[in-house]
């Protein structure tokens, strides 16, 4: 549940604002949030959106493959704000294709780059991964580490966040990227089954099925709330004068292990229905990515500073809540 404030009221107003990747888990929820608001949306999307209702914005839609679109300089003529979420997001399917990747990644941030630079005034937001960085000994990890990504999907997001960089080095675009921890909670389910994994856990768990860690669930996770994320996003569009660097990192900023992680859904689905809910550990499937085995925790500090923006939701919290709205109860709000 995201609080509009009146400053991010009043940011967006009035304004026109795309959300590549709308139909997805991020840019649903953010068209959400925005449809509270005196705006416009572009709901861009490859499949056809569910109609939305009392909606205080206008909404238009525009069903297109990111890549085959070719009328960005009409479609971004008024537009103010570009939320851009629409990405290929499988590891494995960068490593199977990694021209396709980076079309979608990289060619395809580049095709609207290149119109918002010749229609001027533009502001975008790019959803990134905390994974860009690849593996870091030191926790938390803020945005001076040096990026060693360690796979093709994570070096084709850094090379389109470097390309964002320039664009708006050369005051071609006003952008930044935000690179995401683990994102959880309630919501559309992702279509890449690599992604969601603590939703996908806590669906196990709510049937009664064994839920499972690799390797001895000993790595270190950082847990954010989708509400905390699409704050972020709204943050940043608001306070994008403020946001300088090319990429912010955003993390609850607490590690949890995986093992406590998926201990606590069984606990909290245990109080919930009354099912003992069995976890077991496996060795790592042959497939398995060097990436499985990254610890990380975020340091927002500098986004935080630009932005005021902080996470409000434990992990705890945001387990019960997913909980609680896939069953259909009640939520609980985050601690003021």
């Amino acid at each position: 549940m995201i609080e509009i404030s009146s400053k991010i009221q009043a940011a967006y107003k009035n304004k026109t604002i795309l959300i590549t990747g709308a139909g997805g888990y991020i840019g649903s929820h953010l068209v959400d949030a925005l449809s509270k608001i005196d705006c416009h949306i572009i709901r861009f999307s490859r499949k056809k959106l569910a109609e939305k209702n009392n909606c205080v914005a206008t909404i238009q839609d525009i069903r297109a493959d990111l890549i085959e679109f070719n009328d960005w300089e009409n479609l971004l003529y008024n537009t103010n704000i570009i939320f851009h979420l629409a990405a290929q997001t499988s590891v494995t399917t960068a490593d199977d294709f990694p021209v396709k990747d980076a079309e979608i990644n990289i060619i395809g941030l580049l095709k609207i780059l290149e119109s918002a630079k010749k229609l001027g005034n533009k502001t975008l937001v790019l959803a990134g991964s905390a994974t860009e960085c690849g593996l870091q000994e030191k926790l938390p990890v803020d945005e001076k580490v040096m990026d060693m990504p360690v796979s093709l999907y994570d070096l084709n997001k850094l090379i389109a966040e470097k390309y964002l960089h320039y664009f708006c080095k050369n005051n071609w675009i006003r952008g930044t990227c935000l690179r995401l921890c683990n994102v959880y909670g309630p919501g559309v389910q992702s279509s890449n089954r690599s992604r969601g994994v603590l939703n996908q856990v806590i669906q196990n768990a709510l049937l009664g099925k064994e839920i499972i860690t690799f390797g001895g669930g000993e790595f270190i996770r950082d847990y954010i709330y989708i509400s905390d994320v699409i704050a972020a996003f709204l943050f940043s569009g608001a306070n994008i004068e403020n946001l300088g660097q090319p990429h912010y990192v955003i993390g609850s900023g607490v590690g949890k292990t995986i093992k406590e992680a998926f201990d606590l859904i069984a606990q909290k689905v245990k109080e919930k229905t009354g099912v003992a809910v069995l976890r077991s550990d496996r060795p790592f499937p042959e497939d398995y990515s060097i990436a499985d085995c990254r610890n990380f925790i975020a340091n927002s500090t500098a986004f935080s500073n630009a932005t005021h923006w902080k996470p409000q939701y434990t992990l705890l919290q945001g387990i019960i809540n997913t909980i609680a709205q896939y069953k259909r109860e009640e939520i609980i709000l985050y601690d003021k």
